[in-house]
């Protein structure tokens, strides 16, 4: 079965009114599937969904075939963009920041392509995944939308004491405004103790 995922995020590209004709649209909302299905964009909106004969497509339209299944734009909740499984533990305390907002543009791409038109950034290294996202935003890079952290917030000697974020007394309450004020939108809290780091 070929599956087409509708890349929402990516309309804005399009021309003024797109037609876009689906072998099938599942519809989440009333948990069906529709056969013979068209969704209309319009100035980068989705002006209208539903089987051909419901729509009413603009005169001077342009139109895109897709066959297969149309699908809503996949969420994930928990990612790490900027990150490379393969640089974990100690070899991962090596890559630099500026590194991690490249292997960031590689995989926010790749997200993209598979489907998932919203992430949730987070426990980015210097504010990487801040950059990544208003790169997304200006049109420069391609990816998903997302929502950022930044750095975790951990304590001294936790799970994330190797980002230089452990905040102290009066900073635990600070830390949080300031990320805000660079453009978070989420906050991760690792208070935990690590025991993979610290036996």
């Amino acid at each position: 079965m070929r599956i087409a995922i509708l890349l929402v995020f990516l309309t804005s590209a399009l021309p003024a009114a797109t037609a876009i004709h689906c072998g099938k649209l599942l519809d989440v909302r009333k948990s069906t599937v529709i056969s013979k299905a068209v969704i209309l964009v319009d100035s980068g909106r989705i002006s209208a969904a539903g089987a051909a004969a419901s729509v009413t497509i603009p005169a001077g339209a342009a139109s895109i075939d897709l066959p297969g299944t149309c699908l809503p734009g996949l969420i994930d909740v928990h990612d790490h963009l900027t990150a490379d499984p393969r640089h974990a533990g100690y070899e991962g305390l090596g890559i630099s920041v500026p590194r991690s907002t490249v292997t960031g543009v590689k995989n926010a791409g790749a997200t993209l392509r598979a489907g998932f038109t919203t992430v949730r950034n987070v426990g980015a290294a210097g504010y990487s995944d801040v950059a990544l996202r208003d790169g997304i935003n200006a049109g420069e890079v391609e990816g998903p939308r997302m929502l950022v952290s930044g750095p975790a917030l951990g304590i001294t000697g936790g799970h994330c004491d190797n980002t230089g974020q452990s905040p102290r007394g009066d900073q635990v309450r600070c830390r949080p405004h300031q990320n805000l004020r660079l453009g978070r939108g989420t906050v991760e809290r690792r208070p935990a103790r690590n025991p993979s780091i610290h036996p």
